[in-house]
């Protein structure tokens, strides 16, 4: 049996001579049988179509010589990325293609009226130039390609070729409203159909670690979730997973890999039905919501009476001010729920109208909102059942001075959340992650005097940190680096991979002092 892997990737990547060679090299590597690429909408600005339409529909003169420079940069790319009979081909499909548009154009023109249908159509004309393009490079290589519409990938069950190039109209999640990833529902969705044996996401971004990197620069990469580890993650802001996309592939129980497009060594996160069961950790990653606001509905009159709860969150439902979080106090003195910082307002006053009568006959004393404030969350399907996680999620935040304003935790224990001041969030998520995730063994490391030996050093740091950390738990830090007249210290550490490009435009005199203090 023939065994398939579906990839869904930005056809932006696609339009150089590197893009190529990264996706063949991909493609050769694989273990499966027939690889399928289903190519997003294409957004390189110097190639897309759909922009000529807002000339057309505003009949701006212009836009006969923008279409000139379009077709000159197709032809441009196909000179440079095929060989001369390869490039005749494909230039007469392009060429026909042009003078089909310049009709459309001069369609909308007259009417001044742009429809979907055309900007659809328009967006797959460029892919399905992209998948010749591919094509024609990999059979160049010596591999068995051919193109497809994404309507009959659908229902293709022969497959001989090793890689398949999918393009055209592709279905998008209800609701999916996200300018990254357009290609991933429909090679989820398609990896469903055929029964393939995984499908992976290819994101521009980076890969998914347990932490910001911008907010713990010690963060380190995921390499496995479960389905409910991963839906939990991407609530909580973690922009690499899209959960949307998730769901055919969820339905199927078929393994979805996370990678980075820029680099294409790195295996990414695993996302399956269990995720790793032999992973010993219990947290698998921290995720913040920023700005975030919380709505506090506070009264003596609402122990004990049915519906509150019922007539509150309808009265956000009916406004369409989404409810993010939601803590009550089991004495029902109190609710509160977060909601986005620029819906604080209109959702105190939908709560005060709601409960008008209540606060004129002080049942209830008042509706208040606060501001600033961020949702951390701990996430972990091994959490579940598991004394002492809690317990260690709050002391840590406790030692940090981080004060919880509010806490949740669904029955499921896959998530712990809290409440905290959106200054915090930096502190927060650094102390859990130390708590959490750092190696027994952290090691801060000041050098003094990077010249040929301390500069080898430094790289070998640079190139061993990550195995260091993954397979003998030893993390490093350096903290600072000084020769005989300049230095650089950072507390957050020093990349020991860019050190000199630092060290030359941050460096400070020295003072022996100060750096070993």
């Amino acid at each position: 049996m023939i065994s398939i892997r579906v990839h869904a990737v930005e056809s932006s990547n696609l339009v150089s001579r590197e893009g190529c060679d990264k996706l063949m090299r991909i493609a050769s590597q694989a273990k499966e049988d027939t690889q399928l690429f289903v190519l997003s909408p294409l957004r390189d600005t110097d190639l897309e179509l759909a922009s000529l339409l807002t000339y057309a529909k505003t009949r701006d003169e212009r836009l006969w010589s923008v279409q000139e420079q379009r077709f000159g940069r197709w032809t441009a790319l196909i000179e440079e990325l095929l060989d001369l009979s390869a490039a005749q081909k494909v230039l007469e499909r392009i060429k026909q293609g042009f003078a089909n548009i310049e009709d459309l154009l001069r369609s909308v023109w007259l009417v001044e009226e742009i429809s979907s249908g055309v900007e659809r159509y328009l967006e797959k004309v460029c892919n399905s130039w992209i998948a010749d393009l591919l094509c024609h490079i990999a059979s160049s290589k010596g591999l068995i390609s051919d193109l497809l519409d994404y309507e009959a990938a659908l229902a293709k069950r022969d497959f001989h070729q090793q890689i398949l190039f999918v393009y055209g109209q592709l279905p998008q999640a209800e609701g999916f409203k996200g300018k990254e990833g357009l290609s991933e529902y429909a090679a989820s969705f398609l990896a469903g159909a055929l029964g393939a044996d995984g499908v992976t996401f290819w994101n521009n971004a980076s890969l998914l670690k347990n932490a910001d990197s911008s907010e713990v620069p010690s963060a380190l990469v995921i390499r496995s979730l479960s389905y409910a580890e991963a839906t939990e993650l991407s609530f909580f802001g973690a922009p690499v997973i899209h959960p949307q996309a998730l769901l055919p592939a969820i339905t199927r129980s078929i393994a979805v890999q996370l990678r980075w497009w820029g680099d294409e060594k790195d295996q990414g996160t695993l996302v399956s039905k269990d995720g790793d069961g032999d992973e010993q950790s219990r947290v698998k990653g921290f995720s913040i919501i920023h700005n975030v606001a919380l709505i506090n509905v506070e009264g003596a009159g609402m122990s004990g009476v049915i519906g509150i709860a019922s007539r509150l969150f309808s009265a956000m439902r009916e406004a369409s001010i989404s409810v993010i979080l939601i803590s009550q106090a089991s004495s029902e003195y109190s609710i509160c729920f977060a909601v986005p910082e620029h819906e604080m307002e209109r959702a105190c006053e939908t709560a005060r109208q709601e409960f008008s009568h209540e606060l004129e006959d002080r049942l209830i004393q008042s509706i208040e909102g606060e501001s600033g404030l961020a949702i951390l969350a701990a996430v972990g399907k091994r959490m579940t059942g598991q004394a002492g996680v809690a317990g260690k999620f709050f002391s840590s935040l406790g030692k940090a001075s981080v004060n919880v304003i509010a806490i949740a935790q669904g029955s499921s224990e896959t998530n712990i959340s809290a409440v905290i001041k959106g200054q915090d969030s930096k502190k927060a998520l650094r102390a859990l992650h130390a708590r959490f995730f750092l190696s027994k063994q952290a090691l801060s490391v000041g050098l003094i005097g990077p010249g040929n030996i301390g500069g080898t050093l430094l790289g070998q740091i640079a190139k061993e940190s990550i195995r260091l950390k993954e397979q003998f738990g030893l993390d490093i830090h350096i903290r600072g680096i000084a020769n005989s007249r300049q230095m650089i210290l950072d507390q957050d550490g020093i990349d020991p991979a860019n050190w000199k490009e630092r060290f030359a435009s941050e460096s400070v005199p020295l003072d022996l002092d100060l750096f070993t203090r």
